[in-house]
This record gives structure tokens, C-alpha cells and sequence, in this order.
């Protein structure tokens, strides 16, 4: 059965573990690892929603406040796909929600208890399959289409000096604003890897990063990290990012690979990939990760590399060895090199170790570069 989940990105460690749940049950569940682009992008959503036997939105502060998943719910209700909102947040009733929302059944995904999977199994064992309409309903517009363009902009062959800050101003603006916080971010981390930045540039988009690392989330936005018991009064306090930490980011930056979706700095790495990570890769307690590159294909970061500040991490499910860890002092550069068996050429090997990226766009070689750049930024200190 095709299903089509409709989520908002801050809520993406959640959804990842809904769409496990779904497709366990039988289902075949798609979600849009993207979550922005332009009219080719929009058209290929617009395609899966009409494909699916039961379209889910994820229901959250992020997500009814997301234009796209508002639009995506939108066209689904056109398409006459059947529609089953499943609450993944509690700050969210059906009193509150915006229209069409309350008119639907709504199932709570709060506890993912026995209960709870028992009704999300049963909303796919009663759903009537429709036929779509002829003609097909007229399709919205493109979502946040600011984004594409900040994003056509950010890529640009050449950019100004004037051009720099102007992109910077926008980004700055928009993160203060609240709205589409995350994919700014993102977009400012690849503003970050260009080449030609001018280095007043780079230190207010370095600024930001940082500054947002310290700015807690509201409600809306992406959970906090988690926190134990002893400290339900005080927030954790963040280190700020600095010295051998820089060093080590700008060392990955240094290889050209801006990396999209799937390559993240800290201190924007997307929490729930970041707790995903450090949990498959059993990352000590106390180990800071710097760069976390998510090898899954739906983004969740169960997959991937790590650079720490004192080593390099890595869990795959098609690795022979996992988890792996690989002290920056155990490693010569000189053994850091594409697995040379590999049918696919998806693995670097470090030492007697490989290290895989399938599910990353970030290739093999780009991921040895990376891990040689940043043995020459530990030996250069």
C-alpha cells in the first residue's frame, strides 16, 4: 500500500521513526527527504501524493504552521486521497488546528504505545482506495519559493562582495524571524562552503551558526537535546564552537564538498540526526561531534560518519564491523584511501577499517579527502 507522509522538517527524527512503524505494518511509505526546490521537485510531490493509497500529515506546531505541508494537505483533499492526520506533538489539538484539519479522524502518535500502533495499523486496513479525478486538480504553486531563490542565488558562478551580504542579510533575517529557521540554516551552511567567500562574509555567517547554536527552540521547533533528570530547572550549557573545533570544520569545508542534505556542521547539525548518530555509533557522552555525514536515504543519520574532536565515528548496516571508531592519532594519511574491492565504491578505507557511505551523495573519495584534511588540521596545531 503506497503511503504518503506529510511532515515538517524539524520533525524529521519522529517521522523517521513513524515511517520504521509504517512500513513494518506492510505499508510502503514515502517521504520527501528534500523539503524544498523548485517546480520539478514540487511536481514529483505532487505525483507521490496522487500515487498514495492513504496520505498521513504528521501533525505538530512545525507542520500546520509549514506552507508546504498545508499546501501538500491542500492537493491531497483535492485529489480526493484519504486523509489521516496522526498527532506527533501534543501543543496541537483539533480545536486549534487550521482548516481542513479538524474535519478528519485524528490519530495520536505521542507514546507509540500498543494502543496507539494498533489504530495507525487499522487506519491502513479500513481505508477505501479512490480513483483519483479526471482531470487531475490544478496543482499549487511552489512552496517558500524565497528559498529557491535565495537557494539559485547562494549558487551562483560568481558573487559580489555587495552580492555576499546581501544573501547574508536575508539569511540573518529570516533565522531571527522563526519561519523556515532549519532550511535557512541549511542554506547558510552552504553559503559557508563556497570558495570565494570573502572573509567578512564568513565570519558573520559563522556568527550566525553559532549564535544559533545557543538560541533554545521554541515549542514549534525542533526538540532539545535531551537532558537528564538533574537539571529540569537549568539548561544545558553549550560550549561555544572555537579553536581545535574550527579547525576541524573548516578542514571538511576546505574539501569543496557543501554537501546538502546529507552533510552538516555543528552547530546546526539537526538534533534528531545528531542523536540518531551518536546512539548507533555509541559516541562517548563526553565527545563533541563537529561534522556529521547522514548516510540513510531518508535522512534519519542511523547511517554515517562522524568527525569528533578526538575521532571518527561510523555505523552502517552493510559494514562488516560496526560501530567504528578510529582515533585521529591512530590514523597515517597514508592508509586513508577508496576501498579498491568494492563493486560499488562506496567505502573508504582507513587503515585495516571501511568505512561506507552508501545513502550519502558525499563520494568515497570526497569522504578520504575529507578525513585527510582534517589529519593535516591535527597535525598543523
Amino acid at each position: 500500500m503506497q503511503t504518503f507522509i506529510s511532515y515538517s522538517r524539524e520533525d524529521a527524527a519522529l517521522v523517521e521513526t513513524m515511517r520504521s512503524d509504517l512500513e513494518a505494518m506492510g505499508a510502503d511509505p514515502w517521504i520527501d527527504k528534500e523539503l524544498s526546490g523548485g517546480q520539478t521537485w514540487w511536481n514529483h510531490v505532487l505525483d507521490r501524493i496522487a500515487a498514495a493509497d492513504v496520505f498521513f500529515i504528521a501533525i505538530s506546531p512545525a507542520s500546520i504552521g509549514s506552507e508546504a505541508c498545508i499546501a501538500e494537505l491542500s492537493y491531497a483533499k483535492q485529489a480526493d486521497r484519504p486523509v489521516v492526520p496522526v498527532r506527533i506533538r501534543g501543543e496541537v489539538s483539533p480545536a486549534t488546528a487550521p482548516a481542513p484539519l479538524p474535519e478528519y479522524q485524528w490519530i495520536d502518535y505521542l507514546r507509540r504505545d500498543r494502543d496507539e500502533l494498533l489504530l495507525l495499523a487499522r487506519s491502513l486496513l479500513t481505508v477505501e482506495r479512490r480513483p483519483l479525478p479526471s482531470p487531475r486538480p490544478e496543482p499549487p504553486p511552489v512552496p517558500g519559493s524565497y528559498l529557491v531563490d535565495l537557494r539559485t542565488a547562494i549558487d551562483s558562478p560568481t558573487l559580489t562582495l555587495e552580492a555576499q551580504a546581501g544573501i547574508v542579510h536575508q539569511l540573518r533575517h529570516g533565522v531571527r524571524a522563526g519561519k523556515d529557521r532549519l532550511s535557512l540554516l541549511g542554506l547558510a551552511e552552504v553559503m559557508r562552503g563556497r570558495a570565494d567567500l570573502f572573509a567578512s562574509v564568513a565570519d558573520e555567517i559563522d556568527a550566525l551558526l553559532v549564535g544559533e547554536r545557543d538560541r533554545p527552540a521554541s515549542s514549534g521547533g525542533r526538540p532539545d537535546r535531551a537532558r537528564s533528570d538533574e537539571t529540569d530547572d537549568e539548561p544545558a550549557e553549550v560550549e561555544p564552537t572555537g579553536g581545535l573545533d574550527r579547525s576541524i570544520i573548516e578542514a571538511v569545508r576546505s574539501t569543496g564538498h557543501a554537501g546538502g542534505t546529507d552533510l552538516h556542521f555543528d552547530p546546526s547539525i539537526p538534533d534528531g540526526k545528531l542523536a540518531k548518530a551518536r546512539e548507533s555509533s555509541q559516541v562517548p557522552d563526553d565527545e563533541r561531534i563537529l561534522v556529521l555525514v547522514d548516510c540513510t536515504v531518508f535522512g534519519s543519520a542511523k547511517d554515517c560518519v562522524l568527525f569528533g574532536r578526538s575521532a571518527i565515528y561510523a555505523y552502517h548496516m552493510n559494514a562488516d564491523v560496526n560501530p567504528i571508531r578510529v582515533d585521529y592519532g591512530a590514523i597515517a594519511p597514508d592508509a586513508v584511501e577508496v576501498a579498491a574491492n568494492k563493486f560499488t565504491r562506496k567505502a573508504v578505507a582507513v587503515g585495516d577499517v571501511e568505512v561506507r557511505t552508501d545513502g550519502s551523495d558525499v563520494k568515497p573519495a570526497e569522504l578520504a579527502d575529507m578525513i585527510v584534511a582534517v589529519l593535516g588540521a591535527m597535525r598543523s596545531r
